[in-house]
């Protein structure tokens, strides 16, 4: 299984994380929550392309450079990244990142029709 499914029985593995739900889908990847062999929950970003697709490897680029850059990330209001790999199986790049309880920035910003101030946002983050 390489992409997102309606059934819960369905979701994909992604090296040694199970997903059990599809959260949302970007402009380079989909979003699904999973847990590790350890039942540690994480976010993991898939790639929507294979990577040995012909159109892949700038988007391959910007994950991995993403990731570099979340890597050296150490602030309570950036989650935090804790791996990077290419799926062996999918053939696609995976980025592991913590968990978001509440939910993407994007999806709370969009239930709301006034604007906000960073500590607003931070508030609803916690």
């Amino acid at each position: 299984m390489e992409n997102r499914s309606s059934s819960d029985d369905e979701l994909p593995k992604f090296g040694s994380y199970q997903t059990t739900k599809f959260l949302d889908s970007g402009a380079f990847g989909d979003v699904y929550k999973a847990t590790d062999i350890k039942g540690n929950i994480y976010a993991l970003k898939v790639s929507k392309l294979k990577i040995n697709q012909k159109h892949a490897k700038p988007i391959e680029e910007s994950l991995q450079n993403e990731f570099e850059i979340l890597k050296g990330c150490n602030h309570p209001n950036v989650l935090k990244c804790h791996d990077a790999f290419k799926d062996k199986l999918s053939n696609r790049f995976v980025i592991v990142l913590e968990f978001a309880k509440k939910g993407s920035l994007r999806k709370i910003l969009n239930k709301q029709v006034t604007s906000f101030k960073v500590l607003e946002v931070k508030k609803m983050l916690e």
